[in-house]
């Protein structure tokens, strides 16, 4: 995460955008292996398209993934108010509140 906020704000948006990203996969792979949940071979984007779909994932968390895997816009631009740093702080956060309980 270190990385995709540095990026960040070194203007080099898309670079952060890949980095946050890879950083929810490495979390949702390490979420799914605590819990014991089988989830298929894939690269990371579709990783967290199934992740979306598996009813194990929190149900809070799921908007916070929602936003990682939305394409930009043709200016390469999440849409307004879409912070992917902030989901996956969020999603982190989230997760690891669910660990806990567990």
């Amino acid at each position: 995460m270190l990385k995709a906020k540095t990026s960040w704000e070194e203007g080099f948006l898309g670079r952060s955008r890949v980095c946050a990203r890879r950083a929810a996969v490495i979390l949702i792979r390490a979420w799914l292996d605590s819990l014991q949940i089988q989830y298929p071979n894939v690269d990371g984007f579709r990783l967290l398209l199934w992740a979306l779909e598996n009813e194990n994932l929190p149900h809070g968390s799921k908007e916070r993934l929602s936003h990682l895997v939305q394409r930009v816009d043709e200016n390469y631009n999440l849409p307004a108010g879409i912070s992917i740093i902030d989901d996956v702080n969020s999603l982190l956060e989230y997760l690891s509140i669910e660990l806990e309980k567990e």
